[in-house]
């Protein structure tokens, strides 16, 4: 289970010792049953000697007032562990496998535990697995949301990454050469060091991933400390022979890179940049420089100091779009990557990322959005409907503001992609 209102489902294996046996009662309790978290569905148990059993709910009796809820599999058979490498080996490993699969309902937003356990019916012999459980509140839905996604997971997880706010972010995308692009990637990035020592709590690791080709791998490279703009000379000075390049700063020194599931166990803040103009997957479209600016799981919101960033863009170059907002993690920059609002839509394919695409759909559409020339000139009618929206205006750019993001998406209607806008590349 993940986001609120959504159901999702827990897989739990188990393994059978000794004799073969038939019937499994199969039970599940605990805090996230109890304080309204997670609504159980169905149980569902498989072994590979029965494939999968009918059950039927039944009612258990509670434990210390607390709520169980269980299912009764009588025809559940399942197999033996073979101690004999030289015997059965692998098959009876496979044969003594119980799988579990829970189908719950997010009710509540919260963080607890429940408790799988399985007892055989003939010997009362039980096994059990405590499992945790994270809910969250749902992202608000877009106005192309794709209510037939082909896969409701992936759709889950994009509603829930769009409902989080461990994220502070900035996604700038501009239309120039390297000879313009270049010298304003490496000011921003320089601004953003500055920004993050200030936001900082202390030194940290530094780690930077570094591509110097479409096909080539990530060289990964690490230091201790968080130096100053003028420890970064080496990094940006190689930046016009890079593909892709990412650099996170985290305030412990063993803390895990962001991941979908949770904060960070401590502070981080990164950049990253993707651009390369002969990518041979986007045929004669070319990739537009994407510049990522992200700051995850701080004491202070970072927001007002990457909208000053965003705006110090604009006048100094063609800015085809960008966007301040906050989500659960930092969207990423791949070739196939979609933001979790291009998810929500339904859209993909590799050529998200390029010229074609950024200078027909907005990629993201949120609180503090900046739109340049050939999208405003793609609004048609609707530009007059975005004057209560206007903050600020300049170079023939226009930023956004809107606290009912609902009311201004329905203006930008015309720039808003849905599945049928798929970019193929």
């Amino acid at each position: 289970p993940g986001v609120v209102g959504t159901e999702g489902t827990l897989g739990v294996t188990f393994m059978s010792r000794g004799d073969p046996g038939t019937g499994l009662v199969v039970t599940v309790d605990g805090e996230a049953i109890d304080e309204r978290l997670i609504a159980v569905e169905s149980i569902e148990v498989s072994a590979r000697s029965s494939a999968h059993a009918r059950g039927s709910r039944r009612e258990c009796a509670a434990a210390e007032g607390g709520t169980i809820v269980g299912w009764e599999f009588p025809d559940l058979g399942f197999g033996e562990t073979s101690q004999d490498p030289a015997g059965r080996g692998q098959e009876s490993f496979e044969s003594a496998k119980i799988r579990v699969r829970v189908t719950a309902r997010a009710v509540e937003i919260g963080e607890a535990k429940i408790r799988v356990r399985a007892m055989a019916m003939a010997t009362s012999a039980v096994a059990e697995q405590v499992v945790p459980i994270r809910t969250f509140a749902a992202g608000r839905r877009p106005l192309r949301f794709a209510a037939a996604h082909p896969c409701e997971s992936l759709q889950n997880r994009a509603l829930r990454n769009l409902g989080g706010a461990d994220t502070r972010f900035a996604l700038v995308v501009v239309d120039e050469d390297d000879d313009v692009a270049l010298p304003l990637v490496r000011e921003l990035f320089g601004e953003w060091v500055d920004a993050c020592r200030e936001l900082g709590d202390g030194p940290g690791t530094l780690r930077s991933f570094l591509r110097y080709s479409a096909g080539s791998k990530f060289r990964s490279l690490a230091e201790s400390g968080f130096p100053d703009r003028s420890g970064w000379k080496s990094v940006l000075a190689s930046l016009p022979h890079l593909h892709q390049f990412e650099t996170l700063r985290d305030s412990g020194i063993d803390a895990p890179p962001p991941a979908l599931g949770g904060p960070p166990k401590s502070p981080t803040y990164g950049f990253a940049l993707k651009r390369d103009s002969h990518d041979p997957r986007l045929g004669d479209d070319v990739v537009l420089p994407h510049v990522l600016l992200w700051e995850q799981g701080g004491q202070r919101d970072s927001r007002d100091r990457l909208t000053e960033l965003v705006r110090s863009v604009v006048g100094r170059c063609e800015l085809v779009q960008a966007v301040v907002t906050q989500t659960e993690v930092p969207p990423s920059l791949g070739i196939n990557d979609r933001t979790p609002y291009e998810e929500m839509c339904g859209v993909g394919g590799p050529g998200l990322i390029g010229q074609a695409w950024t200078t027909r759909w907005l990629r993201w559409c949120a609180e503090r959005t900046w739109i340049g020339a050939s999208l405003v000139e793609r609004l048609g009618r609707k530009r007059a409907e975005l004057e209560p929206f206007v903050a600020q205006r300049g170079a023939g750019v226009l930023e956004l503001y809107a606290e009912d993001v609902d009311a201004l998406e329905r203006v930008l209607d015309p720039i808003l992609p849905a599945a049928s806008d798929s970019a193929e590349g």
